[in-house]
Order: C-alpha cells, then structure tokens, then sequence
C-alpha cells in the first residue's frame, strides 16, 4: 500500500504515523524517510504548515525537535519479515513495533488462527526483537492471560480494544438509555 498521504498528515500536525505491512527493509526505510527530517530522513519541510503553527515552535525550533515529536511506529505483519527483522528494527527512526497477528497468520497460510503457537511465535520474536533494539513493543491483546505473557517478554504497551469498538459501545449504551426514556 502507498505511503503518500504522510506527508499531508504530518504536515495537518499528527504526530503518531503506524505504518501497516512494514516487512522489508525498503518498506521500513521509505516509512522513515517520508517521516522524519534530515538527518535521518527527508519529510517535506513547509515552515507555514499547520503542524508549524500549532506545536508552539518556531519554524527552526519545529525543524529540530520534530523528529522526537513525530512518532512512528511500523507494524510487522508478516512470516517472512523474521528473516529480515534484525535489519529492519536497527535503524533509526524507527520509534515503536507492532505486530499484525491476523495478517501474520495469514502469511503463515493459517488465516484468521491469530492463536496458532506458529503466528504467536511471530509476535514473541517481534516483541523480542523489538525490545532488543529498544523500540517499545505495542500489542493488541485480547486476554489476560495474554497480557501476563508479553509482560514476562517485557512488553508494556497494549492496546485492549479497537477504537471503533469504544465508539459503538458508547452509542449502544447511549441507545439503552433513550430506549427506556418516557
């Protein structure tokens, strides 16, 4: 899939990229690359943009410190990235992992098994790794018991429920109110 609207988002001021599909090296390095400025990539520089005017900096300082402000963190979300993730989790620039465990077991020819010992295994490395190189781990969990298990792996980042989910649940009990409302 194509990177091309960073740019306008950073630009709008987001400040947190997740960039899906992260399983090559070239793929980790163009995602750097239209993210950060020099020295470690080559984001567009527009001192007027709206991410300019409402971080509080002037444009020199918002030059110097958006490489810490602007986080970005890849998704790994395929069998195949094992091979190269020592490669890919070395360079700079890269500020959080996360795994994509449905497309991981998808890759592993195992689609929708997200609890495979195969496609878990995948996340562990991931999270091994992604520690290793001291890029904080963030993981999508659905259990308890999963959540005590990435903590002995030393993760301490997870995500527990997608947002839209927190949305519908707010509607729905929204719903339940003005449905017994007379």
């Amino acid at each position: 899939s194509s990177l091309d609207d960073i740019t306008k988002l950073l630009d709008f001021g987001i400040t947190g990229i997740v960039v899906p599909n992260v399983n090559t090296v070239e793929r980790a390095k163009e995602a750097i690359e239209l993210t950060k400025f020099y020295p470690l990539g080559s984001r567009g520089m527009c001192p007027i943009c709206r991410c300019v005017k409402i971080s509080g900096y002037s444009p020199d300082e918002y030059l110097r410190i958006a490489n810490q402000i602007v986080n970005l963190t890849i998704q790994i979300e395929d069998v195949k990235a094992a091979e190269y993730i020592d490669e890919i989790l070395s360079l700079e620039g890269i500020d959080m992992v996360s795994s994509g465990k449905a497309d991981i077991s998808q890759s592993a020819g195992i689609p929708g098994q997200t609890n495979d010992p195969q496609v878990v295994e995948m996340e562990n490395l991931i999270i091994k790794k992604a520690l290793e190189y001291g890029k904080p781990p963030v993981i999508l969990v659905n259990s308890k018991k999963r959540i005590d298990e990435l903590l002995a792996l030393g993760a301490k980042i997870f995500t527990t429920i997608h947002d839209y989910e927190v949305f519908l649940k707010a509607l729905q009990n929204e719903a339940r109110e003005y449905k017994n409302f007379n």
